[in-house]
């Protein structure tokens, strides 16, 4: 009846429903990118709601139809009320349930104790170097916004080859040093510039030159002058002491339902166990890293969830426990968006050296290298 507004509605349809679900479109491998994507269908609720009403008027002219063909006699308002208020029960269920899990929002920390730790994590006057958003940002507000721990600087790692943010670093007060280099290589000179003015400590292993390691440090890495990438008894000691102080991401509201976004959180604590985990295996401190990676795959992260699990099963290896590596495993295979051919391998090496099944290992061995050979692209097609 209305041309225009309906090609106006079918045009904002496509627009802001398929073609800005594509734009958006990338892996839904946990809760976390899930969350993100939701956000750019919201726009195209609001398009459909119209077809919602429609169909709503539609229903109730059906089933009053339906109802005064097979049912005389009985008053048709009465039945349509019932079915109405039946129908009703499940939008005010699925009300309810979120009422539950989202009940204390409004003051749940679980992000800000993310930021609370990660400042824990550096040294006094430390150079904080941070990369993912939902640690870049909730460590931002809280130093900024909040005014915690200002002996610390803050960096957004992405946005030190621009100009503009290199231009508001140098106006800090007790501001890092910020060379002249622009591009790829700005942060290498960033960290040279200042390693040795103040410490430097960050969330992801940026690039260093010989002689420098980043050795884990509760949430972060610390810059290291190091020969070797190992971790001595004292920063051992400094580990355990740092991680018996960080907060339970677990006390807020993912106690109860885990949240999209906040989701991301267990990510952070997860990877920062894996970490430290690692250094520990590098020193040979087998046992205290098989309780770390328990304690990483414990923290149940979508991202993190599959590496905690495999580095628990060759952990669990080198220890001689040979059916719990196994276990880990196939617990690892189960995660989604997993590398199988990994699984394999490491599946057949813990046959070959742990449980001494040499037959089964070669077996194993040669699933690998099928699998494997069926997922490389051959020369010719690229």
């Amino acid at each position: 009846k209305r041309p225009s507004l309906f090609i106006f509605w079918i045009i904002a349809l496509i627009c802001i429903g398929p073609l800005f679900a594509f734009y958006a479109n990338f892996p839904l491998a946990g809760r976390f990118a899930l969350g993100t994507f939701e956000r750019f269908l919201l726009p195209s609720y609001v398009l459909l709601a119209p077809l919602v009403g429609i169909g709503v008027v539609a229903l109730a002219q059906t089933l009053a139809m339906s109802i005064r063909r097979a049912l005389h006699g009985i008053s048709v308002a009465g039945v349509s009320s019932l079915i109405f208020v039946i129908m009703l029960l499940y939008p005010l269920t699925v009300g309810s349930m979120n009422i539950w899990r989202f009940w204390g929002m409004r003051t749940d920390q679980t992000a800000e104790h993310l930021g609370m730790d990660i400042l824990a994590s550096a040294p006094e006057g430390a150079i904080v170097l941070l990369v993912h958003d939902t640690s870049l940002f909730v460590t931002q507000y809280l130093r900024y916004a909040t005014r915690m721990r200002t002996d610390t600087t803050v960096v957004h790692v992405a946005k030190i080859a621009f100009p503009d943010y290199r231009e508001v670093l140098a106006h800090m007060p007790g501001g890092p040093l910020v060379p002249k280099e622009e591009g790829s290589v700005a942060i290498t000179e960033f960290i040279k510039a200042n390693r040795m003015e103040r410490p430097i400590v960050s969330n992801s292993t940026l690039p260093l030159d010989d002689g420098w390691a980043w050795i884990p440090h509760g949430m972060l890495y610390l810059l290291a002058e190091t020969t070797q990438e190992d971790v001595s008894e004292m920063y051992v000691a400094a580990n355990e002491s740092l991680w018996q102080t960080l907060h339970d991401p677990y006390a807020g509201i993912l106690s109860r339902y885990k949240h999209l976004m906040l989701s991301n959180v267990l990510d952070e604590y997860a990877q920062a166990s894996i970490n430290y985990g690692d250094a520990l295996l590098r020193i040979g401190k087998q046992k205290d890293a098989l309780s770390v990676y328990s304690r990483a795959v414990g923290y149940g992260s979508d991202g993190k969830n599959y590496t905690a699990l495999m580095r628990l099963g060759v952990t669990q290896a080198l220890v001689n426990d040979c059916s719990g590596a196994l276990s880990s495993l196939d617990a690892a295979s189960e995660q989604v968006n997993t590398d199988s051919s990994e699984v394999l391998l490491y599946r057949a090496a813990i046959y070959r050296d742990c449980v001494g099944d040499a037959a089964r290992a070669q077996k194993l061995f040669e699933q690998y290298e099928t699998v494997k050979k069926q997922s490389e692209t051959p020369l010719e097609r690229l």
